[in-house]
């Protein structure tokens, strides 16, 4: 009996704060009951908004074999998708400080893998992998347009590789 009360309560305290902003704003009760909340709710693909620093791009540069240009670059969440002449290479923040992880590059050939999954919180993991060596990040849907021409161009020229 006191269950349903409550319940109903609840119900009733969300139903009248539905379209008042003053209950609906992010953190609000109102927000929370209904599952908005970043912990309780679906979460939603967040960047702090830097690009890579001046350091990461250091490494970058040091990864690029000599003459390697690049070609396309693409922002994804927390990282940089760089696309040269030669390879893809996944510049993640803090590169400077991740020397195991912090570039990752793959050869353009047949064998390279790129897989969108599907969207889920506003945000599609991609999927890379070639030989074994693979690696995931997660694109907003801000930066969706961009990442999917940069995997089209990928797609292209190692279908266009002979390799492999």
């Amino acid at each position: 009996m006191i269950r349903a009360v409550l319940v109903a309560a609840l119900l009733a305290f969300y139903v009248a704060g539905a379209n008042d902003p003053e209950f609906t704003h992010r953190g609000g009760i109102v927000t929370v009951l209904a599952g908005g909340h970043t912990r309780l709710g679906a979460r939603e693909a967040r960047s702090n908004g830097r690009g890579p620093t001046p350091e990461d791009r250091k490494a970058l540069e040091a990864a690029l074999e000599p003459g390697e240009l690049v070609a396309l670059e693409a922002f994804v969440v927390a990282g940089l998708l760089v696309l040269t002449d030669r390879r893809l290479y996944l510049l993640r923040q803090g590169a400077a400080h991740r020397p195991r992880n912090g570039v990752v590059a793959w050869p353009i050939d047949r064998k390279l893998w790129l897989r969108f999954g599907p969207p889920k919180g506003g945000a599609r993991r991609l999927a890379i992998e070639r030989d074994g060596v693979s690696a995931s990040v997660f694109v907003g849907d801000a930066q969706l347009t961009q990442v999917a021409a940069l995997v089209g161009e990928v797609r292209a020229r190692s279908l266009g590789s002979g390799r492999g």
